[in-house]
């Protein structure tokens, strides 16, 4: 490795910028007048070496003037050291060219994660692959990439890389072992850059594994790769047109992962129905699976069943090389039916509906009537005047007859008898939605003395249609349809109601 190294000038056996006296600049010849400097190293500039007396004696380091301070050895170019002889009306000026070059190579190794498997992923060929690397030298330098084609992208597993690694290892140490050779060229010979070139043709990004020349490629030609396993090679270029190479296997993966649901590929504003009673906290799992690695574990890919924002869910799926799905699915919950007490005397099935969805008949059971009946023989069914405020009875810590909605996404209410509670349902949708509406809860059950309900389902039953509606605050959402027109292939009064 090049270090970098101030520079110096030193000038026989003293070290100065500037130096005088008066020797006669007649009496001066010039033995040479070009110096080479490796980039980096100390420039020592001996006048000595270039300039002596006719009469061969030394030159006196008093006998003249060195000017060197365009002379840069960090950059590699062609400057001018000055050396003035004589004062006055007798001063001469002579010129030495200093070529400042760079004649060894870079070192260049992979970095990261990609220096510790050996391997990376990527969906475009065309990826700037110098990210990969760390590369050193003492001038700037300059990166270019050649892939080759190992495999197709037919299986990935640890096994198949395994393999492939094995080829960028060959390559690597090839590479390796030119490198080492061209350092102890440049150490023995003056003229290190020639045989730099030689010890380092292949670095030129042309050449593939096999030794046969490939035409160079341009980042048109990376970015038209298509998938596959690559033998991946950086080249780190100095100014001085030495170069170094790093190999390492990419795994180019185009394709983006696939999210499903019980085995149904989904795509965004995809509808699922899912086989949960809403009032369930359940969670809903999908199924994301990755073209190079099968079913992925990583990313929340589990979601909460949530009433509150409509069984709607967002699903980000991301994998190794970068590709991205992003979906919104929506769901559609089957509601169980809540089979009431059989001493109530209410018969459910009066709930169901008569048109297409329930069998063809175009009318609703007439055993039921145009309109549910949600009261039992077991008491009142008139609905209470004011259902959402309760009858102001406290028993037991517990307040009667309150509808309220519960943070879990439902309405919710305890009353004293079973009755009570389907005629304060029916009272709640009507009030809500209009007469022509009925009304009863999704669940219930007895604790304690209390009959405890939750959700709210409102329907609508008329020659026409059969809808059934989950109460939400301010909206009636409809969740069933009612007549399938098939003229039109649609179910008709099924709309959201606003309240």
């Amino acid at each position: 490795m090049k270090k970098k190294i101030l520079m110096a000038l030193l000038c026989g056996t003293m070290t100065a910028s500037l130096f005088t006296g008066c020797g006669k600049s007649d009496s001066i010849e010039q033995t040479k007048d070009k110096m080479k400097v490796e980039a980096g190293d100390t420039f020592n500039f001996k006048v000595s070496d270039y300039f002596k007396h006719s009469n061969g004696d030394a030159i006196g380091d008093d006998e003249y003037k060195l000017d060197a301070t365009a002379v840069n050895t960090d950059k590699v170019g062609e400057y001018t050291v000055k050396v003035t002889f004589g004062t006055g009306n007798d001063a001469k000026d002579y010129k030495v060219k200093v070529a400042v070059q760079d004649t060894v190579a870079p070192e260049i190794k992979a970095k990261g994660d990609v220096a510790n498997s050996g391997y990376t992923y990527v969906n475009d060929m065309s990826t700037d692959m110098s990210q990969y690397v760390d590369a050193t030298d003492i001038t700037d330098l300059k990166y270019s990439t050649k892939a080759e084609k190992l495999g197709d992208l037919a299986e990935v597993n640890d096994q198949s890389i395994a393999g492939y690694l094995e080829q960028v290892k060959t390559v690597n140490d090839a590479e390796a072992a030119k490198q080492s050779e061209a350092s102890k060229k440049s150490d023995k010979k003056e003229d290190k850059k020639a045989d730099k070139k030689d010890a380092t043709e292949k670095t030129d990004g042309t050449e593939k594994a096999d030794g046969t020349e490939s035409a160079a490629q341009t980042a048109d030609d990376l970015k038209n790769m298509g998938e596959g396993f690559y033998l991946t090679t950086v080249t780190a270029t100095d100014a001085g047109g030495n170069t170094a190479d790093v190999s390492f296997l990419v795994i180019c993966d185009k394709t983006a992962p696939v999210i499903s649901y019980n085995g149904q590929q989904l795509a965004d504003g995809s509808t699922i129905e899912l086989e949960k009673d809403i009032n369930d906290a359940s969670e809903v799992v999908f199924d994301v699976t990755d073209n190079t690695r099968g079913k992925l574990a990583d990313g929340d890919y589990t979601k909460t069943l949530d009433k509150s924002n409509g069984y709607s869910f967002k699903i980000d799926a991301g994998d190794s090389a970068g590709n991205q799905t992003s979906i919104s699915v929506n769901g559609s919950v089957k509601k169980q039916e809540v089979a009431e007490n059989s001493s109530s005397g209410s018969n459910s099935s009066a709930n169901k509906g008569s048109g297409k969805n329930n069998g063809g008949s175009k009318k609703n059971n007439t055993s039921s009537g145009k309109k549910h009946n949600s009261s039992s023989s077991g008491g009142s069914s008139a609905p209470a005047s004011n259902p959402e405020n309760g009858d102001n009875t406290v028993n037991n810590n517990v307040q009667y007859g309150v509808i309220q909605w519960d943070s879990r996404g439902a309405y919710k209410a305890c009353y004293k008898t079973e009755s009570e509670a389907n005629a304060a349902a029916d009272a709640f949708v009507k009030n809500k939605l209009g007469s022509s509406y009925t009304g009863n809860w999704d669940g219930g059950g007895w604790e304690h003395g209390v009959y405890y309900v939750s959700g709210i389902t409102a329907r609508i039953d008329n020659e026409n249609a059969n809808v059934i509606y989950d109460m939400r605050p301010n909206v009636a959402k409809a969740v069933s349809g009612s007549i399938f027109n098939e003229s039109t292939w649609e179910w008709e009064d099924a709309k959201d109601i606003s309240w």
